[in-house]
C-alpha cells in the first residue's frame, strides 16, 4: 500500500509541474498574441494610411520632416513610426513615436484593456523633455506611465516621434485622421521636394520574415516531453499494480474499476489544480489586470492540464483493458519495445537539453557582458544626477541671451565644490567616425589619430578612482590649471597631437563676455602621463559603448579650470549629459533645499536629482528576466531528463525482478546486477560531453557533468533501494 501511496504522489507532483508548464505555454500565446497586437496596431484602420520615407539624404531630412509635421499639425492628423526594439539579448520589443492630435490617434485595446489610451499621449507630448516616455526603455527616470506588459514577454515603449526619428527619418509611418485627397496631396509633395517617384513613398521593398522564436520552440518541447514523461509515468505505475489487476479480475472486478481504484485520485489531482493554475498564471503573468477576457484564458491553462492528462492516461487504458488476466497475474510486459521507447524519449530529452545549453551558451558571452554591464552601474546606483533644472525667472539663459543662470549655478557648485560625496564626473566618447569627421570637415588644425574616452573628473573623485594621484596636482587644478591625465601608452608622435588638440578645443570655446574663471585668465595647461593599471568605468549607457577603459583622457575639474562651454553643462540634465553628481539622496536633498538654493537664486528654478538606479532599473529588470527564463528552460528539461532515467530504472527493475532477486539471493554485487544499464548510462553522458566539447558549448559540458552524477547516483539508490524485501516477496509469490 505504501508503494501505491508514493506513485501516486510522483504522478501528482508530475502534474503540478505539467501545471507549471502549461501555464507557461499560456502566458507565451497571450505574450505573442499582444505582440502581434503591437505589430499591427494601424494596419487595418480606416483613415489610417501608411508612408513609406526611404532615402532621404542628410541634408534633406530636415526639410521633409518639417512638411511631414505641418500637414499634421494642419489637419489635425496623427502620425506614429515603430521601431524594433533589439539591443543585444537584453531588450526585445517595440517602441513607437508619436506625434499630433490624439483625437485621430487609433483605438487600441488588448483583453478588455486599453493599452493606448489618449490622456496619457497626451500627457507625453504636452511633455517638457524630449526623452519623457510611456513605459520603461533602460530606466524609469523619463517614464511618465505604465504599459501593460506580460512577465517574460516583449518590452513596448511609448516615446515622442522627435526621439524615434532622432539618427533618421527613413522607415515607415501610419498617418491616422487625414482622408485620402489629403493623404495624396501630401505623398506628392513630399515627391517634388524629393525629386522621387510618388511610388517610393506608397510601396515598401521590405520583405519581412518571421520565424517562430526559439522560446516557442522550447515550450512546444516542454510540452511534448511533459506529456511523453507523464505517460510514461501512469505506465509505470499500472506495471507496479499489474498483478493486482490479474487478481481483482479473478475475484470479480471489472478493468473499468481496476483503472479507476489506480488513477482517480490523480484524475481528482488534475480538477482540483484547474483553479490552482489558473491563480498562478493570474499572479505570475504581470498583466494585473482582472477582465473577463483574462480570466478565461487563465482557468483553460488549468483544464489544458487536465486534457492532457487524459492523454496521457490512453495508453495506459488501452493496455489495462486488453491485457489477458493470466499475463497481468505473472506481469508478463514486452521489454524489448518498453526498452526502446524508453531509450528513444531519454534521447529526445537528453537533445533537447544540450541544445537549450548550446543556445544558452551562445548568448553567454551577452549575458556575461550585461551582467558585468549591471555590476559596474549597481556600484554607483545610489548616485544623484541633476534630472531637472526649470528656467523660472531664467527665460533669457534658456533662450542663450545671458549667463546668469550658469553664473548662478556656478556659484551653487562652489558651494558645496570638494565636499565629500559631491563630484564632478562626465565621459564622452569620441570614436573612429568622429575622428574621421572632424578630418573632413577640418574642424581643427590638431586632431588625434585613435579614438578615446574623455573624462572630467573632480578631484575628489579623482583621488577616490587613483588613490595615489600626487596632490599637488589637485591644487594646481583648484588654482586653475588645466591638469589633463593621459596615458603613457601614445606615442609621441601621438602626445603631441593630443595636447594641442586638448589645448585647441579648450579655447576654442571662450569669448570675451564669457564667466571669467582663474583659467580663462591665465590659460595655463599642465600634461601628466599615467600607466594604465586599472579599468575605469565608461558610465556608458548606449549598447556599443564599453563599459570600461584603461587609458581614458582625464581632465583634474574644478570650478576655477572650466571654460564656458563647461560652466554651461554645469546644468545639464540626463544621465548622459549632467557633470554634477551626488554620492545619495541625502545629500542631493540638503543642497536642492529651497533655503539653500535661495542663497544662489535657484529656488525658482525646482532642481531636481534622482537616483542613477531609476535610469537602468529596465536594463536590470529584462536581464534578469532573461536569466531566469532560461534558467527554467534549462531546469524543466533536467527534470524531465532525470524523470525518463528513473522511469527506465523503474522499468528495468520491475521486468528484471525475478533474475535479480535470485542474483541477490546468491551474493551477486550492485555492480555486478546492474552494470549493463550504468554503463549505458555513463557511456550516453560521456558522448553528450563529447558532444558538448565538439560544439565548444561549456554550458552544455557542465551541466551535462552535473546531470550525469545526478542520474548515476538516483539509478544506484533506486535500484539498490529495498533489494532483500524484494527477494523474500519474490519468494512468497512463488
Amino acid at each position: 500500500m505504501k508503494k501505491k501511496n508514493t506513485s501516486t504522489y510522483v504522478l501528482i507532483s508530475l502534474l503540478i509541474v505539467q501545471g507549471a508548464i502549461c501555464t507557461l505555454l499560456v502566458l507565451n500565446c497571450l505574450s505573442n498574441m499582444y505582440n502581434d497586437k503591437w505589430r499591427n496596431y494601424g494596419e487595418n484602420e480606416q483613415k489610417t494610411h501608411k508612408l513609406y520615407i526611404k532615402d532621404i539624404s542628410n541634408d534633406k531630412q530636415e526639410q521633409i520632416r518639417s512638411l511631414l509635421l505641418e500637414e499634421v499639425d494642419r489637419e489635425h492628423a496623427f502620425i506614429f513610426k515603430k521601431l524594433s526594439l533589439d539591443q543585444g539579448e537584453s531588450i526585445r520589443g517595440m517602441k513607437m513615436g508619436v506625434y499630433g492630435d490624439v483625437n485621430s490617434m487609433p483605438e487600441f485595446d488588448f483583453l478588455g484593456r486599453d493599452i493606448v489610451n489618449k490622456k496619457s499621449v497626451d500627457k507625453l507630448l504636452k511633455s517638457e523633455k524630449d526623452e519623457t516616455t510611456l513605459g520603461v526603455l533602460n530606466g524609469s527616470a523619463n517614464s511618465i506611465g505604465n504599459i501593460p506588459l506580460f512577465n517574460f514577454g516583449n518590452n513596448f515603449v511609448i516615446e515622442k516621434l522627435k526621439q524615434t526619428t532622432k539618427e533618421t527619418l527613413n522607415g515607415q509611418y501610419y498617418i491616422s485622421g487625414l482622408d485620402t485627397a489629403k493623404f495624396d496631396t501630401l505623398v506628392n509633395d513630399l515627391a517634388k521636394a524629393t525629386n522621387q517617384n510618388r511610388n517610393n513613398f506608397l510601396i515598401s521593398k521590405r520583405q519581412e520574415i518571421e520565424t517562430a522564436p526559439l522560446k516557442d520552440m522550447f515550450i512546444i518541447g516542454f510540452v511534448i516531453g511533459s506529456v511523453i514523461l507523464n505517460a510514461v509515468a501512469n505506465m509505470i505505475l499500472y506495471l507496479l499494480r499489474m498483478k493486482d489487476e490479474g487478481k481483482y479480475i479473478l475475484m470479480g472486478w471489472s478493468r473499468k474499476s481496476f483503472f479507476a481504484m489506480c488513477y482517480q485520485e490523480i484524475i481528482n489531482a488534475a480538477f482540483i489544480l484547474i483553479p490552482i493554475v489558473a491563480i498562478a498564471l493570474f499572479v505570475f503573468s504581470g498583466w494585473n489586470n482582472s477582465s473577463i477576457s483574462f480570466i478565461s484564458y487563465c482557468i483553460l491553462a488549468g483544464l489544458l492540464n487536465v486534457i492532457l492528462m487524459f492523454i496521457e492516461l490512453i495508453p495506459v487504458a488501452l493496455t489495462c483493458f486488453s491485457v489477458k488476466p493470466i499475463n497481468a497475474i505473472h506481469g508478463r510486459v514486452p521489454k524489448k519495445m518498453l526498452y526502446i521507447s524508453m531509450s528513444i524519449i531519454y534521447l529526445i530529452a537528453v537533445g533537447m537539453l544540450q541544445g537549450s545549453c548550446w543556445y544558452v551558451d551562445g548568448l553567454k558571452k551577452s549575458i556575461d557582458e550585461n551582467s558585468k554591464v549591471l555590476s559596474r552601474w549597481e556600484k554607483v546606483s545610489d548616485y544623484n544626477v541633476l534630472y531637472d533644472l526649470s528656467q523660472g525667472d531664467d527665460q533669457e539663459s534658456f533662450a542663450n541671451n545671458s549667463n546668469k543662470l550658469s553664473m548662478d549655478v556656478l556659484d551653487w557648485y562652489k558651494s558645496m565644490e570638494d565636499k565629500k560625496g559631491v563630484y564632478i564626473i562626465n565621459t564622452s566618447e569620441y570614436s573612429s567616425s568622429v575622428i574621421q569627421g572632424w578630418k573632413d570637415y577640418k574642424s581643427y588644425k590638431n586632431i588625434p589619430d585613435k579614438p578615446f574616452w574623455y573624462f572630467y573628473y573632480s578631484p575628489n573623485y579623482a583621488k577616490k578612482e587613483i588613490p595615489d594621484l600626487d596632490p599637488k596636482l589637485l591644487d594646481e587644478a583648484r588654482n586653475g590649471v588645466r591638469v589633463y591625465l593621459l596615458p603613457d601608452t601614445l606615442s609621441k608622435k601621438e602626445k603631441i597631437k593630443v595636447e594641442k588638440w586638448l589645448k585647441e578645443d579648450t579655447e576654442s570655446n571662450i569669448s570675451d563676455d564669457d564667466i571669467k574663471t582663474s583659467f580663462e585668465r591665465n590659460k595655463e595647461y599642465k600634461f601628466v602621463y599615467y600607466k594604465p593599471k586599472k579599468k575605469f568605468f565608461t558610465w556608458g549607457t548606449k549598447s556599443k559603448e564599453k563599459i570600461e577603459t584603461d587609458s581614458p583622457y582625464i581632465l583634474l575639474t574644478t570650478s576655477e579650470n572650466i571654460n564656458s562651454v563647461e560652466c554651461d553643462n554645469l546644468r545639464a540634465e540626463t544621465l548622459e549629459n549632467t557633470m554634477i553628481k551626488l554620492e545619495n539622496t541625502k545629500l542631493a536633498d540638503k543642497y536642492t533645499d529651497i533655503k539653500y538654493l535661495k542663497k544662489y537664486h535657484l529656488d525658482d528654478n525646482k532642481i531636481k536629482f534622482i537616483a542613477v538606479r531609476e535610469y537602468i532599473n529596465g536594463i536590470q529588470k529584462s536581464l534578469r528576466t532573461s536569466i531566469c527564463w532560461f534558467g527554467v528552460v534549462i531546469g524543466i528539461l533536467s527534470v524531465i531528463v532525470t524523470g525518463n532515467l528513473l522511469a527506465i530504472a523503474v522499468l528495468y527493475k520491475k521486468t528484471n525482478i525475478k533474475k535479480n532477486s535470485i542474483k541477490k539471493f546468491l551474493g551477486y554485487s550492485n555492480l555486478q546486477m546492474h552494470g549493463k544499464i550504468s554503463a549505458v548510462v555513463i557511456v550516453a553522458v560521456i558522448i553528450e560531453i563529447l558532444i558538448a566539447k565538439l560544439l565548444q558549448c561549456r554550458i552544455g559540458m557542465l551541466m551535462t557533468t552535473l546531470l550525469g552524477i545526478v542520474q548515476l547516483v538516483v539509478l544506484k539508490v533506486y535500484l539498490s533501494k529495498n533489494a532483500v524485501e524484494s527477494i523474500i516477496t519474490e519468494f512468497k509469490e512463488n
